[in-house]
């Protein structure tokens, strides 16, 4: 059982779901202003996962279980790091990985990120077979568990 299972965590939500890129106020129709004042979407985006982040605090590398899932999770970690966030954040598995893979925000980071994967790991991620597989809405520890069973199966192949 996580710390998310046991209550004791609170898992992040999409900052679009929950609010946190509205504007209200006068200068909200200008876009130029509204850029200077509150910032891109994207930025606002980022800054409600670094709050949610920070507001749940550290997280322990047990959560992950085995060493290959917490040694998977660091390196997609530090892949989004690069393509998609600009600095460092660690997830949990029970995150929505709509939120942790930046998904939401529609630019062509999420797919470097997803290329750079596919690299790292040999592998190749088809969109629909990894949706009938882990669902459309996975958690970043469904992702990982993925990420890892296809790595897994071309090993397989390569040495059957």
């Amino acid at each position: 059982m996580t710390k998310l299972d046991a209550g004791m965590m609170k898992a992040i939500t999409s900052p679009k779901r929950n609010g946190d890129l509205d504007i209200k106020g006068r200068f909200a129709r200008v876009p130029v202003l509204r850029v200077m004042l509150y910032g891109t979407e994207w930025q606002r985006y980022r800054d409600s996962l670094r709050g949610q982040l920070a507001e749940r605090g550290a997280i322990s590398d047990s959560v992950w279980g085995r060493a290959e899932r917490l040694d998977a999770a660091r390196k997609i970690e530090r892949i989004l790091e690069e393509y998609c966030w600009a600095e460092e954040f660690r997830f949990h598995p029970d995150d929505p990985y709509v939120v942790v893979g930046e998904w939401e925000i529609g630019d062509l980071s999420e797919v470097e990120a997803l290329m750079e994967i596919e690299e790292v790991f040999d592998i190749t991620i088809k969109y629909e077979e990894m949706s009938a597989s882990i669902g459309e809405e996975p958690t970043f520890g469904e992702f990982v568990d993925y990420v890892l069973r296809l790595a897994s199966n071309k090993r397989v192949k390569r040495t059957g």
